[in-house]
């Protein structure tokens, strides 16, 4: 009920909504949920670990894959994109290293989280729905 004002301005305005779901923002936080809720998901169906904890697949690396994914959609430095590469895989290695994935679940979950990243960024800049 915090923010209750602010959700019916956005409700209320008549042509506005459409222009806020198109920002690279607004699409980042909402791929970066959904690959979430689709680890969970999966996690519930392999019923290895929990579905917070270890198991297939990796929801860190998802993420931080997902992660990868936008970045590469929101600039176009290389060297932005490079950090973005290497901090996916960073968090991938520890997870590895800490013992709580395996390399098959990591690698699961990275291909996972860049791909939902991957495809709706590219199906909303293809239909020129997503702006700056």
């Amino acid at each position: 009920l915090l923010f209750y004002d602010k959700l019916l301005d956005i409700f209320d305005s008549k042509n506005d909504l459409h222009i806020m779901a198109a920002r690279k923002g607004n699409v980042a936080v909402l791929i970066l949920v959904l690959t979430a809720i689709i680890v969970v998901v999966i996690k519930t169906f392999y019923k290895h670990g929990t579905p917070l904890e270890g198991g297939m697949p990796s929801g860190h690396s998802a993420i931080g894959f997902a992660t990868f994914g936008i970045i590469m959609f929101m600039t176009s430095d290389i060297r932005i994109q490079a950090l973005g590469l290497f901090m996916a895989l960073l968090v991938a290695q520890s997870r590895v290293k800490a013992g709580i994935h395996s390399f098959k679940e990591v690698l699961a979950g990275g291909i996972l989280g860049f791909m939902i990243a991957f495809i709706i960024m590219f199906t909303l800049v293809q239909f020129r729905i997503l702006y700056n």
